[in-house]
């Protein structure tokens, strides 16, 4: 999901539904009225590995009281990656790290990087406190986060894929992408092609669709990172019959049941 920024954030409101707009302003002043509210961006190289932790583990418990495994416990060693990514990126101003305080205590984050006019939103999380649960508090952290991507020159927001229903009523509109898969003309490099999707769209069904993401859930088992070996066949999983036939693939991304997103 792409949202297209024009030149101030008054000028974003605009484009969102009178709802819309109502409701982000009315989060903001009930939070703002009832808390000391502040909305910070973490530049410094000693405050980003504090801020890490603290994202991290807040996000890793908004989806387990989902019941869910979140993004930084499902990938195998995505932590130690993506610190050395945040490690990369900071010197060049290429990462936005935003935190959202109540009584400067931590309650909403957002974590994306930025490439030239582009931000990509790569994840939020929010805490889970139930008294936290009426003021949206990842609404109010995204809409600070949005006010500053104006304010700095951002023109397109990548918010990713799903969910998708309520990035659109933010003013975001969905785009497709796709994987071209090129091989070398001949038979048999068609026959092995066909056998890797086959045996791909087998491991994607079984693992990932029936037991990752249903019957271990239902057994209540825990949660644990993604095999290595479905890892390294994700690609696509398009028909196994149709296979045979095609040179490419550009069938939308179907893992996770994700919708198509426009990530670069």
């Amino acid at each position: 999901v792409l949202l297209e920024l024009p030149g101030s954030y008054e000028s974003y409101l605009e484009m969102l539904s009178k709802g819309q707009r109502s409701y982000i302003a009315r989060k903001e002043r009930k939070a703002h009225r009832e808390h000391d509210i502040d909305y910070q961006l973490v530049t410094s190289r000693q405050e980003v590995e504090g801020y890490l932790r603290e994202f991290i583990a807040s996000h890793d418990t908004l989806w387990s009281c989902e019941g869910r495994t979140g993004w930084f416990s499902r990938w195998p060693h995505i932590k130690e990656f993506f610190g050395a990514i945040v490690q990369k990126c900071l010197p060049r101003d290429e990462l936005v790290l935003g935190r959202l305080l109540a009584e400067g205590d931590f309650i909403a984050g957002d974590l994306s990087f930025r490439s030239g006019d582009i931000l990509h939103w790569l994840q939020p999380t929010r805490t889970t406190a139930p008294e936290w649960q009426s003021y949206t508090v990842g609404t109010i952290s995204l809409a600070a986060l949005l006010r500053h991507a104006t304010e700095t020159g951002v023109r397109t927001v990548d918010l990713g894929g799903k969910p998708i229903n309520y990035k659109i009523r933010l003013g975001g509109r969905l785009e497709a992408d796709s994987i071209i898969i090129g091989i070398r003309p001949g038979f048999w490099t068609r026959v092995k092609l066909s056998l890797f999707w086959a045996s791909s769209w087998i491991l994607n069904t079984l693992y990932a669709r029936l037991w990752y993401r249903r019957i271990a859930p239902f057994l209540r088992l825990k949660a644990r990172p993604f095999w290595s070996l479905w890892i390294r066949s994700k690609l696509d999983w398009p028909d196994p019959a149709r296979a045979a036939s095609s040179v490419d693939a550009t069938k939308d991304c179907d893992l996770h049941k994700r919708q198509p997103t426009s990530h670069t």
